[in-house]
């Protein structure tokens, strides 16, 4: 029930990441500041492109490390 401020993410950002790895709900609600474009992508669509471009992974796992990094500081 309390609301907290998490991140002010930039372009290129990745959101919903740890519920497509993890099968989880998620685990935050973002909330856009100001008027953006996004690109929605299944499940499926992610692990599609991800298996046939592996850099997809060592990139989203880079996100994940450096928001535990920034969970840790």
């Amino acid at each position: 029930g309390q609301e907290r401020l998490l991140a002010v993410l930039g372009p290129g950002a990745l959101i919903g990441e740890l519920a497509l790895i993890d099968d989880e709900p998620r685990s935050a609600t973002i909330s856009a500041l100001k008027p953006c474009r996004l690109l929605h992508l299944t499940k499926g669509a992610f692990f599609r492109l991800a298996d046939a471009n592996p850099q997809v992974y060592r990139e989203a796992l880079k996100i994940l490390a450096r928001r535990l990094r920034g969970t840790n500081d």
